[in-house]
């Protein structure tokens, strides 16, 4: 069974933030966007990762994520090399994209149990914008989160491209973009 943000057992003073990274060969941002009306899935791999969690005060933990956006895949070999130039994400000039967490608040009406809205800030064509994510970290139940040597985080929400600049494309490639980001952490 798998446990969520919130459902984590009382510790005691005995546990301190730990640190996770997350395998950078292997975790892709998943994204989908609209394509003339169609959603479309694409994907960038993850270059760098580090989560801190503090299973006393949840909301203290930090995430800080960088992207590839130059090995962005849409599945479609013409909408890569599109999604490279400068009225989209410009990779010549913003090779990465950057979300590090401000806040992250737990136990609010709306959310399902063991979900957390992830406060941050998204960097995307040397532009910086607010952003809310939905978050979850699993574990194993039988395991205290301070002591999950593999938790698994999930984070999804939603952006507007054009809010970044990337508005190449208008009338053929829709602004809203949806994320979606399922990895195993690991301890480090």
């Amino acid at each position: 069974m798998l446990a969520g943000l919130t459902a984590v057992p009382s510790i005691g003073a005995a546990a301190s933030p730990r640190l996770y990274a997350l395998d950078t060969e292997g975790p892709r941002v998943g994204f989908t966007y609209m394509l003339d009306g169609t959603p479309l899935r694409a994907d960038m791999p993850v270059r760098q990762a580090r989560v801190a969690i503090d299973p006393t005060n949840l909301g203290a933990a930090r995430i800080d994520v960088t992207l590839d956006a130059r090995a962005a895949k849409l599945g479609l070999n013409f909408a890569d090399a599109a999604l490279a130039r400068p009225g989209m994400l410009d990779t010549a000039n913003n090779p990465t994209i950057r979300f590090v967490s401000t806040e992250l608040r737990t136990g609010l009406d709306g959310l399902e149990d063991g979900d957390a809205l992830v406060l941050g800030e998204l960097t995307m064509r040397g532009q910086t914008r607010p952003v809310t994510l939905t978050a979850r970290i699993d574990h194993d139940s039988g395991t205290p989160l301070h002591l999950a040597e593999a938790p698994m985080v999930r984070l999804t929400g939603e952006i507007s491209r054009a809010a970044f600049g990337a508005t190449g494309y208008a009338g053929l490639v829709g602004d809203r973009i949806r994320l979606d980001v399922d990895a195993p952490l690991r301890a480090v």
